[in-house]
């Protein structure tokens, strides 16, 4: 018999039975076994360890108990009462034979005994004995058919007497004879509740098999002689997060103890065998860095002098390091809503929140991977935190429904709630839940392990775009989550008054600080001028800037490097979620009627339109976002890998707007979405390069070249890639030239040949106690496949670190770099540069080495210009024919050899130490320092006319100064906004979806007056009418106001 075969109707009962006996039992031991007053002289954490123990002992013993069908229960070893843990009568446990009764005086009896201190005794009915002494597992039987102890066949029923020598007897009226009581006092309680009056009770339970004497067997053995367990102990850091369990030794050695018991006295320590560490003198002097992705979040720390990334989220800590393992999944997967939320808001400190009823990251992931066309799952998974706090303002909620109870939870708009420095935290039950401050909760248990030490200096980035109140917002909720993973007994101590989460420099201009060093690119005299394109989940960010030697001034300050940047901008819904949901929306759309059939709804991106009857489709539901959300799912290998599903048709399971699922057959529209795709990217680049041409214009600057760097994981998109180098010509790409003249067809035969032997010969080289299979492996099939290139001679050679490639490949094949052959052969292959970008691209982070490039080999491909493309046009007029020499390095690739290296996404968390403080590098933020301080104005607000928006503010203006923006017409005056760096061009058309649109009414007699607006934060303008400028500038304005503007 199991627990789940024990009916408990009061279930509120049981556990809080369980509770009053946890706290009493607790008591008893603190006050016999500690010598203290009572469990309020020791620190919560031990008391709550205690409890778990005394939990733990009480839960085993419950589930001995419902393991078998009988058991002794008695005092000082004799046995009193035989149990029947099927239907939890108590029967008396020993016959007399000296007196015999009627079945009045049986019932008068057996109401006046007192067994163990219970009373009152009942006659048994016939059934309830017959279904006793007929159990084959009863102690008590004997002989071959079903007498009791002593051979005693007749017995006393509340019907009559019966006879036990026969099956299933009739009871006989009017006779006399021996009985055997029972208590039904638990018949409607729980076997629970029974365990919990006999431990209360002092009475001891042991198995039938040990005999009649208790002895060892008691099963509250453990409860009386406190040992303690340290099971709950080891579970400190495995039971909220897939950390290894903790070892006897790093809970008893001399040399290690737990940070949480710390400041208990030493003498109750000894008494339970378990020790304390000082938890202040685990905290590490070093930064963390924080890259919080859309798609992934990025941890690094630093190593005395070296830079290194945190894995966050692996199961398995023994596994070989993958440069996924650093790329933590930014998404949390809610299973249980009450049971995490519970602990979650009332410990404060490391609460005991369980991994089986929250989870994030890599397992988070893998779940919604494993079951994206199962609904239920996919409303159980928060996979947009950081676009909910961009959001959180324009009417977007986010719903949640935990995948156990079905519970549904609406997300509340994220708030402001920055901790007290120095103070501890307070949590309670009207707390709202934050999704952000649990996934930093998260990333904190893993960064402040016992393995790896305590960390309170934090750093984080954002994207150039994301409003100051939105970053503070999001700064506080990480505050309030990585110091919840600070253990309790560290907030005593002065070095927790150092505990901080700042932002340093935006995700762009940290990237670019690990791009220089990975390129090879040092700082010139003048200056190398730069822009960083941040293509990732959520936006895509752009920054510029001049990379520059430290004038005299600032050598003697000890700076060696300096970045000034300026002009960041960004397009908001450029990022690889943001195109995923718009091609959903494509497909809905495509299939209407069976939409409207079924009534399934969903959702409409932000910078999407609507359609003519989409106002039963369009929706904000738990079932619309679970709609969109499967289908993204679906088109995700479209987006990432270019794979088409061969039949045209999704089949999907969808939610209607009841809440019923459909399966259905969706048609997808593969070359629409293809020719979207193309489109948005090309418009990306085209406000990149519009944004760049204002940043360096704005600071007086006219560099010849500049130095693009692609950063963010969607970079590496095949898409983006056709669209930079579809021209070998083009004199922005970075790469080999076309070599010039015809093919020669048998030339091209005769040079594959020649490398296919080269290649061989290589291989053969290679040494057979090579044992790291998977990289030769790959090397063999790099090998193979360029033996297959066409080989077109009379190129210029790539220019290469030859010793750097030797060395690496050499001591990867474990073979001596002085073979003169293997050498040669090297060479050979390393300097024939029709296979050069391969070898460049695929073998170099193959062997661990970054990529060789010099600014000289760049140019080379700047010499022929032709502009054939839509880029190339646009970037021509843009510059009125005088476009700099763009030099575009492609995404840094993972490295597996080196996943410490930074790469197109674990740059920016790498860049963002080496520009943290003390590194001898300075950081100048243009834009800052003009608006003294603040976050520069980040829109272009104008007008409509003819249908082209004309802006009167540009992004980056100056703050304070009256702009005129238009004539009031009937009191109304039509403002519009956008952040998208196309306004700067004068041809942004009136239709386009990133603008939006303000109906100013005005009071009094304003028509014909003119509307002024200037910038007083980087979200807000300050409008009024006047009659002209100068009015206003005397001081005679009218309708004075205030005006948020929206983040688009």
């Amino acid at each position: 018999m199991n627990d789940s075969e024990i009916k408990n109707p009061h279930p509120q009962t049981a556990e809080t039975e369980m509770e009053e006996t946890v706290e009493k039992l607790l008591k008893n031991f603190v006050q016999k076994d500690l010598n203290l007053e009572n469990p309020e002289k020791l620190s919560p954490f031990l008391q709550d360890i205690l409890k778990n123990h005394f939990r733990t002992a009480l839960n085993e013993s419950q589930k001995k108990l419902s393991s078998k069908a009988f058991w002794w229960i008695g005092k000082d070893g004799r046995r009193e009462i035989l149990l029947d843990t099927k239907t939890l009568f108590l029967w008396e446990g020993n016959i007399r034979s000296e007196k015999t009764f009627t079945v009045p005086e049986a019932k008068a009896d057996a109401n006046q005994k007192q067994i163990l201190g219970l009373n009152p005794w009942h006659l048994p009915e016939r059934e309830e004995f017959w279904g006793f002494v007929s159990n084959e597992k009863n102690p008590m039987r004997t002989g071959t058919n079903n007498e009791l102890t002593g051979g005693y066949c007749y017995f006393l029923t509340i019907q009559g007497r019966v006879d036990l020598a026969h099956v299933n007897p009739e009871p006989v009226a009017d006779q006399k004879s021996k009985y055997l009581a029972v208590n039904r006092d638990f018949k409607k309680k729980s076997l629970s509740s029974l365990l919990f009056y006999a431990l209360e009770n002092g009475w001891q339970v042991w198995p039938t098999e040990l005999g009649i004497e208790a002895s060892n067997g008691d099963i509250f053995k453990d409860l009386y002689t406190f040992s303690l367990n340290t099971g709950s102990l080891k579970r400190l850091d495995s039971q909220s997060c897939p950390l290894p369990e903790l070892k006897d030794e790093d809970i008893c050695d001399v040399h290690k103890g737990l940070w949480e018991l710390w400041g208990t006295d030493p003498e109750i320590l000894k008494k339970l065998g378990i020790r304390a560490k000082n938890p202040a003198d685990e905290v590490k002097k070093g930064y963390i860095s924080i890259d919080f992705g859309t798609s992934s979040t990025v941890v690094a720390y630093e190593d005395n002098t070296q830079h290194k990334l945190l894995r966050i989220g692996v199961s398995d800590h023994y596994e070989a390091p993958k440069p996924e393992h650093y790329e933590n999944p930014t998404i949390l997967e809610i299973i249980d809503f009450k049971a995490f939320i519970t602990p979650w808001r009332q410990q404060a400190y490391r609460p005991d929140v369980k991994w089986k009823d929250v989870r994030c990251s890599h397992e988070a992931l893998a779940t919604l991977r494993d079951n994206e066309s199962d609904p239920r799952v996919t409303a159980s998974i928060l996979n947009k935190l950081k676009q909910w706090a961009l959001r959180e303002d324009e009417n977007t909620r986010i719903f949640l429904t935990d995948r156990n109870n079905g519970h549904e939870h609406r997300l509340e708009s994220l708030t402001l709630r920055n901790p007290v420095k120095g103070k501890a935290l307070e949590v309670g039950p009207g707390d709202p839940f934050d999704p952000l401050e649990l996934y930093a909760w998260f990333l904190g248990l893993y960064i402040n392990w016992r393995k790896w030490g305590i960390h309170l200096k934090y750093f984080m980035t954002f994207p150039v775009s994301y409003p100051a109140p939105v970053k503070e917002k999001i700064q506080s909720s990480f505050r309030r989550g990585l110091q919840r993973s600070l253990p309790q007994s560290l907030i005593s101590h002065d070095c927790f008054n150092s505990f901080s989460v700042d932002e340093l420099y935006s995700e762009p201009a940290a990237f670019a600080a690990s791009a220089f060093p990975y390129w090879k690119l040092e700082a010139t005299k003048e200056g190398l001028a730069y822009g960083v394109f941040d293509f990732g989940g959520g936006t895509t960010d752009f920054d510029f800037g001049i990379y520059r030697e430290p004038t005299e001034k600032e050598e003697d300050q000890e700076i060696e490097e300096v970045f000034e940047h300026f002009g960041a901008a960004g397009d908001n819904f450029l990022g690889g979620e943001n195109l995923l949901e718009n091609m959903a929306y494509m497909v809905f759309r495509n299939n209407l009627d069976l939409c409207r059939k079924y009534k399934f709804a969903f959702t409409k991106p932000l910078d999407a339109h609507d359609f003519p009857g989409s106002e039963m489709l369009l929706e904000k539901t738990q079932a619309a976002h679970t709609n969109t959300q499967m289908m993204m799912a679906r088109l995700r290998p479209f987006w990432e890998t270019e794979t088409r599903n061969s039949t045209g048709v999704e089949k999907i399971k969808m939610v209607n707007r009841e809440g019923a699922e459909t399966e259905c057959d969706l048609a997808i529209p593969y070359e629409e979405m293809e020719g979207y795709l193309k489109q948005r990217l090309a418009q990306g680049m085209k406000e990149f390069f519009t944004a760049m041409h204002k940043a360096f214009t704005d600071q007086g600057k006219t560099p010849k070249r500049i130095h693009l760097f692609l950063a963010g994981n969607a970079s590496q998109s095949s898409r983006l890639k056709a669209l930079l180098d579809g021209n070998e010509n083009s004199p922005w790409m970075l790469g080999e030239k076309k070599a010039s003249g015809k093919d020669d067809p048998k030339k091209d035969r005769e040079n594959a040949e020649i490398l296919e032997q080269e290649v061989q010969e290589f291989l053969n080289k290679v040494p057979t106690s090579f044992d790291n299979e998977l990289i030769l492996s790959k090397i063999y099939d790099f090998f193979i496949s360029i033996s297959e290139v066409k080989v077109a001679d009379n190129l210029a050679l790539l220019k290469t670190d030859e010793d750097i490639f030797e060395f690496n490949i050499m001591g990867l094949l474990n073979t001596s770099a002085d073979i003169p052959d293997f050498k040669k052969d090297i060479i050979k292959l390393m300097k024939d540069e029709a296979i050069a970008p391969r070898i460049r691209n695929e073998l170099y982070p193959l062997v661990g080495m970054n990529a060789p490039q010099t600014e000289s080999v760049a140019s080379e491909a700047t010499e022929e210009k032709a502009p054939v493309s839509e880029i190339m046009d646009y970037l021509t007029t843009l510059y009125d024919g005088n476009a700099p020499e763009i030099l575009i390095y492609p995404p840094i690739p993972k490295n597996i050899s080196n996943p410490d290296q930074a790469t197109a996404k674990t740059g920016v968390a790498l860049g963002l130490l080496r520009l943290s403080p003390g590194n001898n590098i300075k950081v100048i933020n243009c834009s800052t320092e003009e608006s003294k301080g603040n976050p520069p104005f980040g829109f272009y607000v104008g007008r409509i006319r003819k249908k082209i928006f004309f802006p009167s503010i540009q992004n980056h203006a100056r703050y304070g100064e009256w702009e005129e923006m238009g004539t009031v017409m009937d009191r109304v005056f039509r403002m519009v906004y956008t952040r998208s760096p196309s306004a700067a061009t004068g041809a942004m058309p009136s239709s386009d979806a990133a603008l939006i649109q303000e109906r100013l009414e005005f009071a009094g007699e304003c028509n014909g007056h003119k509307v002024f607006a200037r910038p007083v934060d980087p979200h807000k303008l300050e409008i009024c009418t006047a009659r002209n400028m100068e009015e206003l500038e005397a001081g005679k304005a009218e309708n004075l106001q205030e005006l948020p503007l929206k983040k688009g």
